[in-house]
């Protein structure tokens, strides 16, 4: 799937109000270490060089609890939409884990229910250009994005970043909104259709990975009609440092171009990480009316994708994420 250009005005695509859930409880990369299975080398690489620092990770909060923190604060800033949603997607990076909205006290006799997990972590932004299609007029959509860290093996990407317990909800529809979606791409890379995780099913994916994510950004804005220099912001997955700033120089644009700030506050979470750089980039008044942010995810196997998302008019800005949720 390549995606597309979305339609502008009544037609075009608009996340219209978003929320997060992030755990309270944390740990340090050095505090992890002994559960994750890491030397002292390996807390020096991810902690000094990758700059991942706090890890939210609550052993006794299940993923429906977390689903449902996710849920009842994005139903606080838009209960009858939320509560009349057409449809509810859940955009997980690990493909079994429960049915997407059960028991989370939604109206499933008109809402349709769809789990979207084959991009991996860049699920949630192809979710948006799935809902492109989907969403009729009127219509509004709820995506949760991101899951829990449940298993050590779950927890490390080798030699690339941590994984953490996070979780966005997205309220979507057509039209107008704080948020216009002006276009979805993806870019697939088949040599590693058969990666699932395990050491030795990735040659060479360190080494391709900052050309790989490059490529795709060049392709997904010649797409866009939009250039690098009419960007505002990239709103990244939170991997690791080092590579957004090796990112950011094949680019042409300086570190700052790239929110990194959540990095070391939140690690990976999975799925939810650009839309959790979104929200926060607006709250620190980092974008205004008229800008463009490109969000920006990669998922294994190996699938990139990015949305072109532009601030139409002066609405209320997202509520910071100071406070974890």
């Amino acid at each position: 799937m390549k995606g597309r250009r979305q339609a502008n005005g009544a037609d075009g695509l608009a996340i219209r109000a978003m929320a997060a859930a992030v755990p309270d409880k944390v740990q340090t990369v050095a505090q992890a270490s002994g559960d994750l299975g890491l030397n002292a080398m390996q807390v020096k690489m991810f902690s000094r060089l990758y700059g991942l620092n706090r890890l939210p990770f609550d052993p006794e909060q299940s993923l429906g609890g977390l689903l449902q923190a996710a849920l009842d604060a994005l139903a606080a800033k838009a209960p009858d939409d939320v509560a009349n949603a057409r449809y509810v997607l859940h955009c997980h990076t690990i493909p079994m884990v429960r049915p997407p909205a059960d028991g989370l006290g939604l109206n499933l006799e008109a809402a349709e229910d769809i789990s979207v997990t084959m991009a991996h972590c860049a699920s949630g932004l192809v979710a948006l250009d799935m809902l492109q299609t989907l969403l009729a007029p009127g219509e509004t959509a709820v995506v949760l994005v991101g899951e829990k860290a449940f298993h050590p093996r779950v927890r490390v990407i080798r030699d690339n970043t941590l994984m953490s317990d996070g979780m966005a909800a997205l309220l979507v529809g057509k039209g107008s909104g704080r948020w216009q979606v002006l276009g979805t791409h993806s870019t697939h890379d088949g040599a590693y259709a058969l990666s699932r995780g395990h050491p030795r099913e990735e040659p060479g994916l360190t080494a391709d990975y900052v050309g790989f994510v490059v490529s795709h950004i060049h392709s997904a804005l010649q797409r866009f009609g939009c250039s690098v220099a009419a960007l505002r912001m990239i709103l990244p997955h939170n991997v690791n440092m080092i590579s957004w700033q090796a990112i950011a120089k094949a680019l042409g644009v300086p570190n700052a171009a790239v929110y990194t700030r959540n990095i070391p506050r939140f690690g990976h979470c999975f799925g939810a990480d650009p839309f959790l750089n979104l929200m926060d980039a607006d709250a620190d008044g980092q974008l205004a009316p008229g800008d463009k942010a490109l969000c920006v995810s990669v998922g294994m196997g190996m699938t990139a994708a990015s949305s072109l998302i532009e601030i139409p008019q002066l609405t209320p800005a997202a509520s910071p994420l100071n406070t974890t949720i």
